[in-house]
């Protein structure tokens, strides 16, 4: 058990799902069947199951939780925007179930779903990007010793006494898979451009002002310079 191996993995194959999505919806537009419309609801309720209760919980309730005992705020900078990006990844993933779930589909129907899967994928894109490069490397500088043991902790209790609706977290995964090796993902958009660091971040400048000026101690700053001055 390793918190941020299990997030890592999980956010390769949610970038991979969400690129399904789009190539799903994509199709949709062409050649409507019954059964491509029962696979984009099975893999939006993976999106919600997997992604919003699972995946995002993990990260709220236990990372996010062991960063607030180190006194990092959870009402502005960085945990407040990925917090707000986690809610709206469901607010996408409702409105395209409530399209799907009318008993046929305009072709206003198809194209809104198109352009809200390729939206919630963007976005999606680009918190994994974020998370990578920022987020998870200033969690792994931050939570040492007793602060590390303690999150360990909270991780195997959240593992335990984590129930999923219906699906298991091996199902859920397979049926990602099998989604993802049936449509084949698509790995760019030409309306998003994909980059690390908080420059790509969407609310940078317009509410936080990235990780270093919204948590970075005056130490903090002092051994960054020493260390490029060095270099």
């Amino acid at each position: 058990m390793n918190l941020f191996e299990d997030i890592e993995k999980e956010h390769l194959l949610l970038e991979k799902a969400t690129g399904s999505l789009v190539a799903m919806t994509d199709e949709m537009t062409r050649n409507e069947s019954d059964e491509l419309k029962k696979n984009i609801e099975s893999l939006c309720y993976f999106f919600i199951n997997f992604m919003v209760n699972y995946h995002t919980q993990k990260e709220e309730n236990v990372i996010f939780a062991a960063l607030e005992k180190l006194n990092l705020p959870r009402d502005k900078g960085p945990l407040f925007y990925y917090a707000l990006e986690h809610a709206d990844h469901l607010k996408h993933l409702d409105e395209m179930l409530l399209r799907l779930g009318k008993p046929a589909l305009t072709g206003e129907d198809k194209n809104f779903l198109y352009e809200k899967s390729k939206k919630f994928c963007i976005e999606v894109w680009e918190h994994i990007d974020k998370e990578n490069s920022v987020f998870l490397v200033e969690v792994g500088e931050r939570v040492r010793g007793g602060a590390l043991l303690e999150m360990n902790a909270a991780y195997e209790s959240f593992l335990a006494g984590f129930n999923f609706p219906g699906l298991s977290a091996e199902e859920n995964i397979a049926l990602a898979e099998s989604m993802i090796a049936r449509y084949k993902p698509v790995l760019t958009l030409p309306e998003h451009i994909r980059g690390d660091g908080c420059m790509s971040c969407r609310f940078f400048g317009e509410g936080c002002n990235g990780i270093e000026h919204e948590w970075w101690t005056e130490h903090e700053w002092e051994d960054f310079f020493e260390r490029n001055n060095r270099d």
